[in-house]
């Protein structure tokens, strides 16, 4: 969310051939929180993944470990995005980031057009469907309402991995196969709307600098 775009910048006196404002200053002082909860539920997917591996290899020991794992990671991921959020709100720097991307032109029609544009060029696999529910939530709650619906999908995860560690693990093959399955629809509905999120962060302001594919 640096700048309002992920990406980073070497020298840290400067973006885009100009100063930092005190808002660049804040988005780097942050953005580590953002990085590292994303890296730990990149983790815990991967891990998701690993169960159903096990669970293909008839290894329910293995599954049940990596499900120990993900609820760490998930824990671990959480803790940094609530941070996030927490100096987000402390600092002004949400109300901030919403009035930018309002600017740029994200509206209900902002937000479709830009995440169609992703669609359009494969750098999202959200149809339709799911892109008009994400600018319906922008539009009626803002980018924190995005934000809040992300972390209720990673929190739906963690809680459903911590309570089969803490002796509700399926009984047969049938529900340990269904499992890998939930696991992997959940963590892929959470991708979808982290992701989205990311392309509105960055995505948007490169539109801008291309008229052609933005009209």
């Amino acid at each position: 969310m640096v700048a309002i775009c992920n990406v980073k910048v070497e020298a840290l006196h400067e973006i885009d051939g100009g100063p930092l404002t005190e808002w660049d200053r804040l988005y780097f002082s942050n953005e580590h929180r953002i990085e590292s909860g994303s890296a730990f539920f990149a983790q815990a997917f991967a891990d998701a993944l690993g169960v159903v591996t096990d669970l293909e290899l008839h290894d329910p020991a293995g599954a049940e470990l990596k499900l120990q794992s993900i609820t760490f990671l998930l824990e671990r991921a959480l803790e940094q995005y609530e941070a996030a959020q927490e100096f987000e709100s402390w600092t002004g720097l949400s109300e901030f980031h919403e009035r930018r991307l309002r600017e740029a032109g994200l509206n209900f029609e902002g937000v479709c057009r830009v995440l169609g544009e992703a669609a359009n060029r494969t750098l999202l696999g959200s149809g339709a469907p799911q892109i008009e529910s994400l600018a319906t939530t922008f539009e009626e709650m803002g980018y924190a309402g995005l934000s809040n619906r992300y972390l209720a999908r990673v929190r739906e995860i963690r809680d459903l991995t911590a309570s089969i560690t803490a002796g509700d693990a399926p009984r047969d093959g049938v529900a340990w196969q269904e499992l890998g399955w939930k696991l992997i629809a959940l963590f892929t509905t959470a991708l979808e709307i982290g992701q989205a999120m990311a392309i509105l962060n960055t995505f948007t302001f490169r539109l801008e600098e291309t008229p052609s594919t933005a009209s």
